[in-house]
């Protein structure tokens, strides 16, 4: 069966089985709880302390608050994404076992909370990690078929406008370093036909990117 808030695929199995945790709660439990995953979503996680303590009410464990929070967050996400209406999220929830007092508090909360979540959804699709700084490594191998003798050669170089060149890449692999906002660096090792590939590649999304900005 085909969910519209699932962007009328079938239902994940995992989501199937963990949403009858739901059905624990009272209509008026689920609706607190619902309300603080909308929170939880729109402000990125800030309210994270309120909502553990509420579930610590409830006397959840830690197991069972991480499903009831991994699939609300799936239910509101996913329907703001898709645009799905109240009323038919609320069938559809029903549909997949929720009593009908419980379905309703989740579509509730949905319908009031809608317009916010879609707006972090539409803000939140380009955000990036900031890049502080791109480097890269090109090394060549030099052998000798009757030795068997091998010799490793690499330079380090920033990456910059003056030394991009792929044509004087030819016949080296290519270490892209990326430090990322948090100081972690993330390597990816190519050739020069896939850097070529992976420039076209992200000059198409950055084409994308600023279509969409100013659209």
């Amino acid at each position: 069966m085909r969910f519209k808030f699932c962007g009328n695929i079938d239902c994940p199995d995992w989501l199937i089985t963990e949403i009858t945790y739901l059905t624990k709660f009272t209509s008026v439990k689920l609706r607190i709880i619902s309300n603080q995953i909308c929170k939880f979503i729109i402000n990125k996680g800030s309210n994270i302390q309120d909502l553990k303590k509420i579930l610590d009410e409830m006397n959840l464990n830690e197991q069972e608050s991480k499903i009831v929070i991994s699939v609300l967050d799936f239910i509101f996400r996913n329907s703001a994404k898709f645009d799905v209406e109240d009323i038919a999220l609320n069938q559809e929830l029903q549909q997949l076992g929720l009593p009908q007092e419980n379905a309703e508090s989740i579509s509730k909360v949905f319908k009031n909370q809608k317009l916010k979540l879609r707006e972090f959804l539409k803000g939140d699709i380009f955000s990036f990690n900031i890049i502080n700084d791109v480097n890269f490594k090109n090394s060549y191998t030099l052998s000798d078929n009757y030795t068997n003798f091998n010799y490793v050669n690499e330079k380090e170089n920033e990456l910059d406008e003056d030394n991009y060149n792929i044509q004087s890449l030819e016949k080296t692999r290519i270490n892209l370093c990326f430090n990322i906002q948090n100081n972690q660096n993330y390597i990816i090792s190519m050739d020069k036909d896939s850097l070529g590939k992976l420039i076209q590649d992200l000059e198409k999304c950055s084409e994308v990117i600023k279509k969409y900005k100013e659209g």
